[in-house]
């Protein structure tokens, strides 16, 4: 009797002991599978290839001198296609306009300038693997609008302070900036960074003609890994919140500024084509700039909101 229950006993442990086993190798199989892939993500380019583009603003500011409000919303509609050169230290791109339609409506009257002359002009493009600009020129002349916002000082194109305007910057490629490390699904990261925002730069962010210094403070997170243009993308999501100052001259008036916002943006990137498919950022600022000398000294209020999707259209890989 005592055999058989030992017997019993030993086949009911080794039966035991194999289930636990497996159970945990089952486990471990599933954690296993269950670990995101890490990407270390960077902007590619294949020479030859063309990537197609439509970028889809939208702005209000609204400005309040005290006795008078002003509330002008801009809209802009640009299609642009992008043929890569050999790529070298920085990726360079031949950024051609295939259309671009701008309208403004509010403040000091509608605005909606004629920019068919706009089509086919080319502009050299040079971005780094992370995807910031470091370089833009034209290639084509390029025309100044007539009316408002364009030929208003007779064709001049300038700046505060007598700075020349580069024409090309406002229609330069605001891609998303990616991380400088390797980063998959439920990564979370926090930058903070101090720029100097110039006039006419990176389509004309310092504003009014002033040079601006900009405090920012991003948290990043990963959320998912999804399909979008058949392609396998991370799903980025970016919360920033920001203060500005300014300083520079209009005409005979000094001026200062300071403001305070935040943004949101939203990102798809394909790692493995090295491709932005999908970037939307909306943005909500407030803030003051004050005048002194000359004939328009004092103070005005300004709220600004805006939304800008850059979409891939289409991905004309090299034959």
């Amino acid at each position: 009797m005592l055999k058989k229950t030992s017997r019993i006993f030993v086949f009911f442990t080794i039966f035991t002991l194999s289930h636990s086993l497996l159970a945990y190798g089952g486990i471990n199989s599933r954690t296993s599978e269950a670990s995101p892939k890490k990407y270390r993500l960077q902007y590619k380019t294949r020479k030859g290839e063309v990537l197609q583009y439509m970028s889809v603003m939208e702005s209000i500011l609204a400005m309040d001198r005290g006795e008078q409000i002003f509330e002008t919303t801009t809209k802009q509609d640009f299609a642009f296609s992008l043929e890569a050169e050999e790529p070298g230290d920085l990726l360079g791109f031949v950024l051609t306009i295939d259309n671009i339609r701008t309208t403004s409506e509010g403040g000091r009257g509608n605005w909606n300038p004629d920019m068919s002359n706009y089509k086919g002009k080319r502009i050299h493009v040079k971005v780094t693997s992370l995807g910031e600009q470091k370089e833009i020129t034209a290639i084509d002349s390029l025309p100044v609008p007539e009316g408002r916002g364009g030929n208003r000082r007779g064709g001049r194109e300038r700046g505060g302070g007598g700075r020349r305007w580069n024409r090309a910057a406002q229609f330069g490629v605001r891609f998303f900036y990616l991380p400088d490390k390797e980063v998959g699904v439920g990564d979370s990261w926090t930058e903070t960074k101090k720029d100097t925002l110039r006039p006419g730069a990176s389509g004309g962010r310092g504003g009014f003609g002033m040079n601006q210094i900009e405090e920012r403070t991003t948290k990043y997170t990963v959320v998912d890994e999804k399909k979008k243009k058949g392609m396998k993308c991370l799903y980025i999501k970016a919360e920033s919140t920001y203060s500005r100052e300014g300083s520079g001259t209009m005409g005979d008036n000094e001026m200062s500024s300071e403001s305070e916002g935040e943004s949101t943006a939203e990102v798809w990137f394909a790692p493995e084509e090295g491709i932005l498919v999908e970037y939307i950022i909306t943005d909500f600022s407030e803030g003051s700039t004050a005048f002194s000398g000359g004939d328009r000294g004092g103070t005005m209020a300004s709220i600004n909101e805006s939304k800008r999707t850059l979409k891939l259209i289409k991905w004309k890989k090299k034959k």
